[in-house]
């Protein structure tokens, strides 16, 4: 599952949680939490090869960068997507894709809006925490001088 929660646009992260388990139970393929470890059986559909967490991790990184870049419209028209790598749980092939429609958030979970001046500041903080932080050293790096003795 790929999901992104964005503040005016989406519910809040617990009710679209609660939005996918609604959904998932419609489709009579109920969402299933993992046992205390993170052992995986057959039932539960979180087991994953280190290819198939770099599909997953290249469409959510895909997906954060166009939430970064304010789009209208999105390339990504769903918060949520429900993808398949193999036959199983809900997915009867490989590369199956079921977006999952979250609506948008409750009046009253909306906090408003920076005015543009605070934006300014924020966007104005950020690159100065960047700018920092940039000419640190990083012992052990490539680039980093060797350390006189």
């Amino acid at each position: 599952m790929i999901a992104r929660s964005r503040p005016l646009l989406d519910p809040d992260p617990a009710t679209m949680r609660s939005i996918i388990e609604q959904w998932c139970q419609e489709q009579g393929k109920p969402l299933r939490a993992a046992a205390i470890d993170y052992g995986a059986t057959s039932d539960v559909p979180l087991v994953a090869d280190d290819a198939d967490v770099t599909v997953i991790a290249a469409h959510a990184a895909r997906m954060g960068i166009d939430m970064l870049i304010p789009r209208q419209p999105s390339a990504y028209p769903h918060s949520v997507y429900l993808i398949g790598l193999a036959k199983g749980w809900i997915f009867d092939n490989a590369f199956e894709t079921y977006p999952v429609e979250v609506g948008t958030p409750n009046i009253s979970q909306a906090e408003g809006e920076l005015d543009s001046e605070e934006a300014a500041a924020e966007l104005t903080r950020i690159a100065q925490l960047l700018t920092e932080h940039k000419d640190e050293d990083h012992s052990g790096t490539p680039d980093s001088p060797t350390p006189s003795p």
